[in-house]
C-alpha cells in the first residue's frame, strides 16, 4: 500500500475531493460539487466542513471519509453527533486497509474537537461489518418495509421469465424505478377536500416553520429523536440529489400534518425509487388520510420507508396498505441499520445503544 498521511480537509483539497468522489459514484462534476458543498458547507450544525483525506507524499488525494452535522434531543438538550458518509478510495487503492486508516484517524480527531458520539446512517453491508469489527454498536435494524404494485408485480414476474432472453423486459422494470409520471400525478391533484375534514395539498417544496411548529407541538415520547426544526427542514430537503413531494394536511388554515415522498434523481439498482421520508399528523385519522392519497394519487411502481421507529398503529397502516418487509437477507443481519460509536462519556443518556430509546427516521440518513 502506498505510504500516506490522514489529515483534516481544507478548501484547497475541493477539486480533488470532488473528482475521487464523483469517479467513485459516477457523478458528474458538478452534480457532485453541489451535493458536497450543500451537505458540508450548509450543514446547520457543523460549520467548518468535516472531511478527512488521506494524502501520498505527492499530494494526491487517494482516499476520503466525510461526517456531516446531526442534532439530537437527548434529555431536554441538543447535542450534535457527527454522522459518518461520503466515503471513497481511488481504485488502485481499495482492498488494502485505507479505509480503517482513514476512519481511525478521524475518529482520533473528531474526539479531540470534544465529539462524545458518532452515527452511521447510511452504511452499506462492507462499511457495517467493518464498522461492528471496530467497536461501533448498532442501535437495531431499521425494518425496511416496501409496497410494490400489482403492475411492477407483474413486470418482475415476467422479467424473472426473461432472465437470459433478450433485455426488453429488465430496460421496462428501470424505466419503471425512474418514473417522473408519479411526482407529475402528484402535481395534478393540487388540493383535494379529505373525507375527514380539511383538506390536503401537493407541493413541491417544504414548509420549513409551519412543519417545525407541527412537530414542536406532539407529545414527548421520551426518545432520543433529531432536532427537526425550520432550520433543519429547510437544509435537509434542499438536497440537490433528491426530489420531493409534500402533501400537507390543513384545517382552518393550519397545518394538521404532512407526508414526504422522496425520489433520488439518480437510478438506485435494487433500491425502492421513491420513499416515504417522513410522516407526521396530529391525530390518526390525519396519519391516515396522507397515506391514503399519497398512495392513490401518486400510484407508485414501487414506494419504500424505515417502520421501526412508527408507532404500532402506524406500522399497522403500512401493513394495511400492502408494506411488507423487503431485502430480507439484510435484515437477517441486521440491517439496515443505524451505527453508534462511543468516543467518551459513557454515562451520557446518548451513549445508549437501545434501539427503543432512538427515534430514527429515513429523513435522519441520507437514503432519503
Amino acid at each position: 500500500m502506498t505510504d500516506y498521511e490522514v489529515i483534516a480537509y481544507r478548501p484547497e483539497f475541493k477539486d480533488q475531493v470532488v473528482a475521487l468522489y464523483g469517479d467513485a459514484f459516477r457523478l458528474a462534476p458538478l452534480e457532485c460539487r453541489r451535493y458536497l458543498e450543500w451537505k458540508h458547507e450548509r450543514n446547520p450544525y457543523i460549520r467548518e466542513p468535516t472531511l478527512f483525506v488521506a494524502r501520498d507524499g505527492h499530494g494526491s488525494i487517494l482516499g476520503m471519509r466525510g461526517f456531516y452535522g446531526t442534532c439530537w434531543k437527548v434529555a431536554g438538550q441538543r447535542i450534535v453527533i457527527p454522522c459518518a458518509d461520503d466515503f471513497a478510495i481511488v481504485p488502485g487503492e481499495r482492498n488494502k486497509g485505507l479505509m480503517t486508516g482513514i476512519m481511525r484517524a478521524a475518529i482520533e480527531a473528531l474526539a479531540q474537537r470534544g465529539y462524545s458520539q458518532l452515527l452511521n446512517a447510511s452504511g452499506g453491508m462492507v462499511t457495517v461489518l467493518q464498522s461492528l469489527a471496530m467497536g461501533w454498536q448498532s442501535l437495531g435494524p431499521m425494518e425496511a418495509v416496501a409496497r410494490l404494485s400489482p403492475r411492477e408485480r407483474i413486470r418482475r414476474t415476467l422479467r424473472k421469465l426473461a432472465e437470459g432472453k433478450p433485455f426488453v423486459w429488465r430496460f421496462a422494470r428501470e424505466k419503471a424505478h425512474g418514473d417522473a409520471a408519479c411526482f407529475v400525478r402528484l402535481d395534478r391533484s393540487g388540493r383535494r377536500s379529505a373525507s375527514r375534514g380539511g383538506s390536503v395539498v401537493v407541493g413541491s417544496l417544504p414548509r420549513p416553520e409551519a412543519m417545525a411548529q407541527l412537530v414542536d407541538r406532539r407529545p414527548d415520547d421520551g426518545r432520543i429523536g433529531h432536532v427537526r426544526d425550520a432550520a433543519f427542514f429547510r437544509w435537509r430537503f434542499d438536497n440537490p440529489a433528491r426530489e420531493y413531494r409534500f402533501l400537507y394536511h390543513e384545517r382552518d388554515g393550519d397545518l394538521a400534518g404532512f407526508l414526504i415522498v422522496g425520489r433520488s434523481r439518480s437510478y438506485r439498482p435494487n433500491k425502492p425509487p421513491f420513499n416515504i421520508v417522513d410522516w407526521e399528523a396530529r391525530t390518526e385519522n390525519v396519519r391516515a388520510e396522507l397515506l391514503d392519497m399519497a398512495l392513490a394519487w401518486g400510484r407508485f411502481p414501487l414506494i419504500g420507508t424505515w417502520s421501526a421507529s412508527l408507532s404500532s398503529s402506524g406500522r399497522t397502516m403500512l401493513t394495511d396498505h400492502g408494506f411488507h418487509p423487503i431485502d430480507l437477507d439484510l435484515r437477517a443481519r441486521g440491517m439496515p441499520c443505524v451505527l453508534l460509536k462511543n468516543l467518551g462519556t459513557p454515562g451520557s443518556p446518548a451513549a445508549a445503544v437501545d434501539g427503543a430509546a432512538w427515534d430514527v427516521r429515513l429523513i435522519d440518513s441520507m437514503h432519503g
